[in-house]
This record gives structure tokens, C-alpha cells and sequence, in this order.
């Protein structure tokens, strides 16, 4: 009898024990699902940024706060700002073509071949006959030659002499080689154009006034020629280049006769201009540093003289 009441005590202290322990898996059950629960439901905390970190410090320095522009949240997203550009921030540079697809950028930088600048004269006007057949120099030299023959740009202040912003040229460069036409209108400052111009003759393969009669320029214009000389002899020798430098030479010297007939206001006289154009215009086939030394003052004075005896050469070479 004793042996079964010990028996029944054992077993209702089981269920007693066994019911405790179902229950309190029950709680962790029900806790570990509401864990879950508030994970899957719980927002991501937004990073902070370090202008908000510095504001949360009371010992940082108010102007330190301030010149703490690297917030990204000024960003927004790439639709509202494709550029990456943070407002106020001195170094910051808008990247424009970010936003553009690889199509667009490819069709805006393909240089076409063979592209205007650093190609001969000759491969220039045979390509744009196909589209302008009564031209008779490029189309990039005749808008220069027109702007810069205005009334108020021919008297700009050392013109040809005083460089243009090396970016801004570049980019026309690159804007021609990839087929544009430039119009009058694009330009709005005369040394660029200048150093565009310049640029297009100092990358022709062969100098304008062409290698082969370099020594008789050279030889001639060191006998100190009078006028007479010079424009009969120097008109002959000029009939010698072809036709189509000929025709750019008269285009060129008719823009360099003018800005020297406006000297006393640009400061810009036949002899300053002559400095400026004659290393590009005449050159030695077989150039060196010492015959370039030994000819720079011959070949400066001859580009000076045809500059000033223009009028009288242009019967003869039209």
C-alpha cells in the first residue's frame, strides 16, 4: 500500500514537472517567434553621417561642423543628381557625361578619318568637295578667318601673340575632328580662335609654303631684295606651291595684312606678326636645331615682307 502511494505521489510529481516543462518550452516558443517577428518587421537604422556624428559630439568645433560637405544624403539618387556633384563643395566637379549612355558618348568623341586636323591640305578638300564643291580652303579656316576679320576682334590686343585658354581650343579641335561645323556665332572670345587657327596650320604635315622651295626663299631674301624684287621673284616662287596652298596662302596673309593695318591699336605690326607665324608657315625638310637658329631671322623677315608687300603680290597670285 505504501509502495503504491509513493508510486502515484512519483507520478503525479512527473505530470506536475512534465506539464511545468511543456509550458516553459511553450514561453521560448512564442518568444523566439516574436523575435523573428520584430526582425523581419524592424527597419534598417540609416547610417549616420559624419556631419551628424560631429553634431552629436558637443566638444567639436562649430567651424569644423560647418566645412563638413561630404554628407551624402545632399546626393539624393543617381535620377536626381546623375553627376555625383556635392553642392558647396569647392572641388567638386559636375561630370556631365556620367548621365550619358556609352551610344551617345561614342557618337559625340568618334573622330572621323582622316580628321581635319594634322591631315594634309590636299585630303581635307577632297573630302569636303563631297559636300561643298565650290570651297577653296577648309571649312574650320574659312569661319576663323571670317571672325577673326571682324571690326571689333581684328583689334583685339596682341592678337595671335597672347595664348587662348589651352582647354577651350582643344575642345574645338576635338569638336572638328568629330565632324562639326563651327559657325561664327560659337566663338565670343578672339584668342581662341587664334590659337585654333594657329594650331590647324602648325599640325599640317607640310608647312604651308610647302619644303621644296625653302632654299630659295632663303637664299633670295638674303640679298636683301628691294620691293620690286621681292614681289616679282617671291610671286614666281609662290606659283611653285600648289594650287590649293596657294589659295590659303592669299585667305591667311589677307587676315595678317589687315590686323598689321590695325597696329596702333592691337600693337600688332607686320614684323610682331611675322615673329608669331613664320616658324609655322616656312620650315626645313631637314630641319635642326642649329639651321632652325641660323635661318629664324631670314625666314621672319621674308614672312614680314610678304605681310607688307601683300597688296602688290595678290595680282599675281589670283
Amino acid at each position: 500500500m505504501g509502495q503504491q502511494l509513493n508510486w502515484v505521489k512519483s507520478a503525479s510529481r512527473w505530470r506536475s514537472n512534465s506539464s511545468h516543462w511543456d509550458n516553459l518550452m511553450k514561453d521560448i516558443i512564442r518568444e523566439e517567434d516574436r523575435n523573428l517577428t520584430k526582425k523581419s518587421t524592424k527597419i534598417p537604422k540609416k547610417k549616420r553621417s559624419l556631419r551628424g556624428k560631429l553634431e552629436e559630439n558637443p566638444n567639436t568645433p562649430t567651424s569644423l561642423i560647418r566645412s563638413t560637405s561630404a554628407d551624402h544624403s545632399s546626393l539624393g539618387n543617381f535620377e536626381e543628381n546623375p553627376s555625383g556633384f556635392i553642392p558647396g563643395h569647392r572641388k567638386s566637379r559636375s561630370i556631365g557625361f556620367l548621365s550619358k549612355t556609352k551610344k551617345e558618348k561614342k557618337e559625340k568623341t568618334e573622330i572621323i578619318f582622316p580628321p581635319i586636323f594634322g591631315s594634309a591640305l590636299e585630303d581635307v578638300m577632297k573630302r569636303q568637295a563631297l559636300t561643298d564643291p565650290d570651297s577653296t580652303i577648309p571649312q574650320v579656316v574659312a569661319v576663323l578667318l571670317t571672325y577673326l576679320g571682324r571690326d571689333d576682334v581684328v583689334k583685339t590686343h596682341g592678337i595671335f601673340r597672347e595664348s587662348g585658354a589651352a582647354n577651350h581650343i582643344k575642345e574645338f579641335k576635338l569638336r572638328v575632328d568629330c565632324g562639326e561645323k563651327l559657325e561664327i556665332s560659337q566663338f565670343d572670345e578672339p584668342n581662341v580662335a587664334a590659337g585654333l587657327l594657329k594650331l590647324y596650320f602648325r599640325e599640317l604635315p607640310e608647312p604651308l609654303l610647302t619644303f621644296a622651295p625653302y632654299s630659295s626663299f632663303i637664299s633670295f631674301q638674303n640679298r636683301n631684295p628691294s620691293k620690286e624684287e621681292f614681289v616679282m621673284v617671291i610671286g614666281g616662287l609662290l606659283h611653285e606651291i600648289p594650287a590649293l596652298n596657294r589659295k590659303l596662302f592669299v585667305a591667311l596673309f589677307r587676315l595678317l595684312c589687315l590686323v598689321s593695318k590695325h597696329s596702333s591699336e592691337n600693337m600688332m605690326t607686320d614684323a610682331n606678326l611675322a615673329i608669331v607665324w613664320a616658324p609655322t608657315l616656312l620650315r626645313n625638310k631637314a630641319e635642326t636645331m642649329a639651321s632652325a637658329v641660323e635661318d629664324s631671322r631670314t625666314t621672319t623677315l621674308l614672312i614680314q615682307n610678304m605681310i607688307c608687300y601683300f597688296e602688290d603680290l595678290l595680282p599675281l597670285l589670283e
